[in-house]
């Protein structure tokens, strides 16, 4: 039941987040950042840390992110979801580790 009502409250974020992410000039990892229920001052702080951080590879995850939102979104679940996005992107798993793991230390250190 739980993972239920977190899986509903992650897609409730995401329908949320929509209108922001327009807004924020439809950015693959502020898209993937508001997808997971964060606030737009959180995902643009952590969107401007990624770019500083990963240089080149932030094309890379920002295709993962527009993947991932974009299922999210259509109604799917955050772990499916994540896979779908890394297949999109043409990424494995381990290479994308150091991407997810670098977006959720700047999401983290966003929010203060």
């Amino acid at each position: 039941m739980q993972r239920f009502l977190a899986g509903l409250c992650i897609g409730l974020g995401a329908a949320a987040a929509a209108p922001a992410l327009a807004q924020d000039g439809d950015d693959g990892v502020v898209a993937m950042c508001l997808a997971r229920g964060e606030s737009p001052q959180v995902c643009g702080c952590a969107s401007e840390a990624l770019k500083g951080e990963l240089g080149g590879r932030y094309g890379q995850l920002e295709r993962v992110g527009a993947a991932f939102a974009e299922k999210v979104a259509g109604g799917m679940a955050v772990s499916p979801a994540w896979g779908a996005a890394l297949d999109a992107a043409g990424l494995g798993r381990i290479q994308a580790g150091p991407l997810g793991a670098a977006e959720a230390a700047a999401i983290e250190g966003c929010r203060g």
